[in-house]
């Protein structure tokens, strides 16, 4: 039995509203003028973005067990910044 994902893109808008302007259910569609979804099609990557993502994945910062529940609370937390100091990479900042 295959499981079914439904994925959602919104924007925020210059009026402060958040507009949903992509989906995904086994094929993206995106809205078009008028507020229209488009047909289904199959969404594609530039190999640049994915090699990105790549490098991020393998050489990025990733912290799976830490207790914060919004984007501030993950900035100011001690722990990433002793790890960051920890692996030299503010280490020549700090020195000068």
């Amino acid at each position: 039995m295959s499981q079914r994902l439904f994925c959602e893109m919104s924007e925020l808008q210059p009026d402060l509203e958040w507009r949903e302007v992509g989906r995904w259910l086994k094929f993206e569609e995106t809205v078009e003028n008028g507020g229209r979804w488009s047909k289904p099609h199959v969404g594609t990557l530039q190999l640049h973005y994915l090699l990105e993502l790549k490098h991020f994945l393998s050489y990025g910062t990733i912290v799976l067990d830490l207790n914060c529940m919004n984007f501030p609370d993950i900035i100011g937390t001690r722990l990433v910044f002793e790890y960051l100091v920890s692996i030299s990479l503010f280490k020549s900042i700090l020195q000068k």
